[in-house]
């Protein structure tokens, strides 16, 4: 028997006001991130990102290996979730719409968590010389090369002009397909935020909405080249492969023969 609205509503609200202490948890990180070491930062950074799934009823399923050493990570874009579900299992830094800095309170996390900006049709250079200094520091930079957001349904082409920054640092290019499945592993979108709908509807729809398995496949680092076209269009291949296969059969906690499937259910 499904839960009523009157249910869900009242444990949206209750995760939200949980949701709300977490987030000036975050602050609080944030704002002694100097007094700490980098290692222990991002170790503290990975926990708050993963009691922010469990608050959103998110769980984590990653499968593959992050290359040691830094890398430019290609993915597909889905939700505001993206950026959790990478944090939780990975150290990592991101490239992201400049109009996230201007976000209350979180445009200032970003910031003080490395977050790289960039304005849709303009400083491209800027955002290019960025990302090659960081991945010449060995971070590993995740880049959304679709520009937007989609449902998760279908993978918009991956724009190849700022891979050039990998083959100027040079660094390696790894892809990563993310989709957002139920407990059956069907393909769930209520997660999604994109075309009309507004943050505080999508924040909703996970707070009110059934528990889903955030699922991050990542690939092999690409083989090298000169041709940022070639490796946008060989990271795209993979990566619609997986996010425009069916449905998936039920998900299964065991780990995958490879052994490198971790999951991380949420409360």
């Amino acid at each position: 028997m499904g839960v009523g609205a009157p249910v869900r509503a009242l444990i949206g609200a209750s995760r939200f006001l949980l949701l709300l202490f977490a987030i000036a948890a975050g602050a609080l990180l944030c704002l002694v991130g100097g007094l700490l070491s980098r290692r222990r930062f991002a170790k503290l950074a990975r926990w708050w990102s993963i009691l922010m799934l469990k608050l959103l009823g998110v769980a984590g399923r990653y499968r593959g290996a992050m290359r040691v050493g830094g890398a430019l990570l290609l993915s597909n874009h889905i939700s505001w979730l993206d950026g959790l579900v990478f944090g939780a299992r990975w150290r990592v830094i991101f490239l992201g719409n400049h109009r996230l800095a201007n976000w209350f309170v979180l445009g200032w996390m970003f910031k003080r968590a490395g977050m790289l900006f960039i304005e849709r049709g303009k400083g491209a250079q800027q955002a290019l010389g960025q990302l090659r200094a960081a991945l010449q520091q060995g971070h590993t930079v995740v880049l959304f090369p679709e520009g937007k957001t989609t449902d998760g349904k279908t993978v918009l082409r991956f724009q190849p002009r700022l891979l050039q920054a990998a083959i100027a640092a040079p660094a390696p290019v790894q892809a990563a397909a993310l989709r957002y499945l139920d407990t059956a592993g069907r393909r769930v979108v209520h997660c999604s935020f994109a075309g009309d709908v507004t943050l505080r509807q999508s924040v909703w729809r996970c707070l009110t909405g059934p528990k889903v398995v955030a699922e991050i496949t990542l690939f092999a680092p690409l083989p090298p080249s000169t041709d940022r076209q070639a490796l946008a269009q060989r990271a795209h291949r993979l990566v619609a492969a997986v996010v425009e296969s069916g449905p998936r059969e039920p998900c299964d906690s065991r780990a995958e023969a490879d052994g490198r499937m971790e999951i991380e259910h949420a409360e």
